[in-house]
């Protein structure tokens, strides 16, 4: 879920942002915000920059990355 979709400010960029998440999840197999409960995931999608240093990522390429 969007950051805004937390704080209940629901707009068109959170279905971008919804979109750039499940190609993460697409191209990665995994989740980009994870954590031990629900309140620490909500916490990471708020504070936290995505990452493609793990080893998933060293096959995909730089334009799908971006």
């Amino acid at each position: 879920m969007a950051p805004e979709i937390i704080d209940k400010k629901y707009e068109y960029q959170c279905d971008l942002w919804a979109s750039g998440i499940l190609m993460y999840f697409l191209l990665s197999g995994t989740f980009p915000f994870q954590g031990s409960t629900y309140a620490d995931v909500l916490k990471k999608i708020r504070s936290q920059k995505l990452s493609f240093e793990s080893s998933q990522w060293e096959k995909v390429t730089d334009q799908s990355k971006d």
